[in-house]
């Protein structure tokens, strides 16, 4: 059984970002079905580069 890849915006990204800091990661990345090295990856990139590092997967 294959996944399907989902498309994500730089701004649901980053509100999925903000979700973790208010309702925590595990019941967010549920909520999302995203895999905890994904929000990582995305986590990274916003510290380091900011919205434009949520650009490019």
């Amino acid at each position: 059984m294959t996944r399907e890849r989902r498309q994500w915006s730089k701004n649901k990204k980053l509100k999925i970002i903000q979700r973790v800091e208010v309702n925590g990661l595990q019941l967010t990345l549920r909520k999302y079905n995203l895999s905890q090295s994904l929000f990582h990856k995305w986590k990274r990139r916003f510290n380091e580069q900011g919205i434009i590092g949520l650009g490019a997967q």
